[in-house]
């Protein structure tokens, strides 16, 4: 598969780094997207003297950045074939869970090479989980064709009970099931952005919307998210008569976890009830702590806004089912639209998340637990191995939001990290320019055998960022680091 220059310039946007000499920025750049899967494997990337062109760099800048990457076997090249992309085999993912001797049951997974230290989403293996997929299996002779665009009756109706037990009256012709809440996204964008609109967004932001967007002409208005929003820029772009569709998340932002103070949620309410976009609220988070449900926002009934939900962050990722909760007429547009793309979510899901609902303050409980307990092993850990690493003092969410040492980057970090058998999420995918540099994201769901040494690979990656710099990490104990 060859990647066409265009596209290639798209996907790296600002990649120039002034702390950088010209390839190792390129480098660095290009080992991100590898990384993250944006260069899948086997892509050939466009000859050296095009990618100098569209690049506006010389040829002798692009040899050098792509023998930096051969050299970190991230690419291979044949005679006639190009430079083609590659993941080193010694550090392909080769976790395998273990079954114990005894009874069958799972054990620890064992990571041979490389740590996953990428998803934020709890493990699979909970005993709630287990009994929601049991009772599934005891509904299913009872659940009909298997076609459902809009949801399973009875899902539909613990979906609305949700939002009505917090206040918000919803009935359950105002649900629409998707598959994920992506999908759920993905049928908004479709019906509300036509052409080249203007679409309103936090940066950073949930990269899966941000895939959506480059696949579409639209133009972007972006709301800076630091230690809170900058409200001025939100609540004139809610305003701005061009903007068709407005993605938010007020209520634990993903990825910095941020919470709007019940004042803020009042500027939002009242430029929503003059906006003429229509306003998504990504809710996936919100339940994840106690007070993420609430405030004025949870219960606001603008006509044009709409609420996007799933039980991935909260239950379990591979628990495909998401949901938008809207006015009636949206809902039926929704579940027509999505049936150019699919006949409904799978039954078994549905069924699955039923029983979840039935259950869901208990697993709201746990699950709550248990990112607080893994909250304190990791900001302890970091504390300890990387003083360096500035640490939110209040973590929230099933990630911490952390800002690296001053001339590391991002980028820079997640390919030493890569080299050391640990596989981040370079944090530019949160920006819908790439423009972020100084942030990393580390994800709490890690398995607890696993973290004492993710952490020590980071704080070795960390060291090569520095090395390469010219600067010294300070240790734990004041002296340098080398």
């Amino acid at each position: 598969m060859r990647i066409p220059p265009a596209e290639l310039v798209r996907l790296l946007g600002p990649w120039r780094n002034a702390g950088s000499a010209v390839p190792t920025a390129l480098a660095n750049s290009l080992s991100g997207l590898i990384l993250d899967g944006r260069l899948p494997v086997g892509t050939r990337l466009p000859a050296e003297r095009i990618m100098a062109d569209v690049l506006h760099i010389s040829r002798a800048s692009v040899v050098a950045a792509l023998n930096q990457l051969r050299s970190r076997d991230l690419l291979s090249t044949r005679h006639g074939a190009g430079s083609l992309v590659r993941l080193p085999p010694h550090t392909a993912l080769a976790s395998v869970t273990a079954w114990t001797a005894a009874g069958g049951t799972p054990g620890a997974a064992h990571v041979h090479d490389e740590i996953d230290w990428s998803a934020a989403t709890p493990p699979a293996a909970s005993p709630a989980i287990l009994r929601a997929y049991e009772q599934a299996l005891t509904r299913l002779p009872f659940a009909g064709t298997g076609y459902s665009a809009a949801g399973l009756p009875e899902l539909r109706t613990a979906i609305a009970d949700r939002y009505t037990s917090s206040g918000l009256d919803t009935s359950p012709d105002q649900i629409c099931v998707t598959a994920g809440a992506q999908q759920a996204l993905s049928l908004l964008l479709e019906q509300a952005v036509q052409g080249r609109g203007r679409v309103l967004l936090e940066t950073p932001t949930y990269p899966g919307f941000l895939d959506l967007l480059r696949a579409r002409p639209a133009q972007l208005t972006c709301v800076p998210v630091e230690d809170t929003w900058s409200m001025s820029a939100l609540t004139d772009g809610l305003r701005d008569p061009t903007v068709q569709l407005a993605y938010l998340m007020p209520r634990l932002h993903n990825p910095t976890s941020q919470t709007m103070s019940d004042e803020q949620q009042e500027s939002v309410c009242e430029a929503a009830a003059r906006s003429g976009a229509l306003i998504i609220l990504d809710d996936t988070l919100a339940d994840l702590t106690e007070q993420g449900g609430s405030g004025p926002l949870a219960t606001h009934r603008a006509a044009r806004l709409v609420r996007v939900g799933s039980l991935s962050k909260t239950a379990w990722g591979g628990l495909r089912v998401g949901w938008v909760r809207s006015d009636r007429a949206t809902a039926q547009l929704l579940a027509r639209a999505r049936t150019r793309v699919d006949l409904g979510t799978p039954v078994l899901e549905q069924l699955a998340a039923t029983a979840v609902l039935a259950q869901y303050d208990d697993v709201l409980h746990s699950r709550r637990q248990q990112l607080h307990a893994a909250a304190a092993r990791l900001t302890s850990a970091l504390a300890e191995r990387i003083p360096t690493l500035t640490v939110p003092s209040a973590p929230a969410g099933p990630s911490l939001w952390c800002r690296l040492p001053t001339g590391i980057s991002s980028t820079a970090i997640t390919a030493a990290a890569h080299h050391r058998g640990l596989r981040l999420t370079d944090v530019a995918r949160f920006s819908p320019h790439n423009l972020l540099s100084s942030a990393l994201r580390l994800p709490l769901d890690i398995p607890e055998h696993a973290l004492a040494t993710a952490v020590d690979r980071l704080a070795l990656a960390l060291d090569d960022c520095a090395h390469r710099s010219g600067g010294r990490r300070q240790s734990p104990r004041g002296g340098a680091r080398r």
